[in-house]
């Protein structure tokens, strides 16, 4: 297991070097759009030799394109989203419980884990995150309690998957679960509400006292 550290996690190579193989895709995927523009310009430029096929090329060569930074996109959002963390926060061992009955990439994060008969006091809690992990991680984790490295505070978290060889380890994302997110923006709304009535209620003194003092007293 990946130890706890006090630096930031992007300092140690073995991470930089997990976190920019998600970068190949995002590689790929422009090559790949630079040949669909290329088929492109290529059958453009000869189309009343080809003319029969010169359609059906330009299709493929712009579908090969569009596809591709697509894929470039999603690609490179996935590589940002595993860096920030990196870059910011130090691995910390952290308890995971992924709940066997509910969504299968429900997780919680167990704060205080007190095992009695097998469990813990915090089961009854609802999830906090949802697990993005490659491979079949979370089918080998389906209903277990472990403690694994994790990188991150707050929103998006990565979990390091280290395996017994080093060159297939992996990192995972932690995203926040869409019920927390949901009541996170439901208590901001609320408190705004709040805050917004209460200006109000500051401001209605002041309002009736200017227009009281604006009339004279009757003699």
């Amino acid at each position: 297991m990946r130890p706890e550290t006090e630096e930031v996690a992007w300092e140690d190579a073995d991470t930089r070097r997990l976190a920019q193989r998600r970068l190949i895709s995002p590689v790929i995927g422009l090559i790949l759009a630079a040949l669909g523009i290329a088929l492109v310009i290529v059958t453009v430029t000869m189309w009343w030799h080809i003319e029969s096929v010169a359609r059906w090329l330009v299709i493929l060569g712009v579908g090969i394109a569009v596809g591709a930074l697509i894929a470039s996109v999603f690609g490179l959002r996935a590589y940002l989203l595993v860096r920030g963390p990196l870059r910011q926060h130090p691995w910390r061992i952290t308890t995971l419980h992924f709940d066997p009955e509910l969504h299968p990439r429900d997780v919680r994060l167990v704060q205080s884990p007190r095992h009695q008969w097998g469990q813990t006091t915090e089961e009854a809690s609802p999830p906090n995150f949802r697990a993005d992990f490659p491979g079949n991680a979370l089918e080998r984790m389906k209903g277990a309690t472990v403690r694994l490295p994790v990188c991150g505070e707050g929103g998006t978290r990565v979990v390091s998957l280290d395996a017994s060889a080093r060159n297939r380890s992996r990192l995972g994302i932690l995203r926040p679960h869409p019920l927390v997110a949901q009541q996170e923006k439901q208590d901001a709304r609320q408190a705004k509400q709040a805050a917004k009535a209460e200006a109000e209620a500051e401001q209605a003194p002041d309002d009736s006292s200017e227009s009281s003092g604006g009339h004279p007293s009757a003699q």
